[in-house]
């Protein structure tokens, strides 16, 4: 004959056995989906003729914060530990200072598609 644990809380408590032990290590504990879509800016940024802006010093500004990053060598930034929301890019071109607006997005956006997202600047 086969005896299976008491499924509910209240069966439990009817035959006074205590709450089944969890292990405590983070390890271990339930998984958190939300602690998957962590917010991160990963955008290439292009030229007006469609070129990779290559080692380009970028002002990255939210309304809370203000950072300098630079693309990589495919004129990839990456900024991850940022808060959700909409990020101004700034950068010096020979006409001057420019900006564009992007958006963020989040690490389950990236396991879907791994490209980044493409601005003119």
């Amino acid at each position: 004959m086969t005896t299976h644990p008491p499924a509910s809380p209240a069966d439990r408590a009817s035959l006074s056995l205590p709450p089944p032990e969890l292990p405590e290590d983070e390890e271990y504990s339930p998984q958190d989906p939300a602690s998957l879509d962590a917010p991160v800016l990963f955008v290439r940024l292009l030229d007006e003729n469609f070129q990779p802006r290559r080692f380009l010093s970028v002002e990255v500004e939210s309304s809370t914060s203000r950072q300098s990053l630079c693309t990589d060598s495919e004129g990839v930034l990456f900024c991850d530990g940022c808060d959700p929301g909409v990020y101004t890019l700034w950068c010096q071109r020979k006409d001057g200072r420019h900006g564009v607006q992007v958006h963020t997005i989040t690490l389950t956006d990236l396991e879907e598609d791994h490209s980044p997202y493409i601005a003119i600047i």
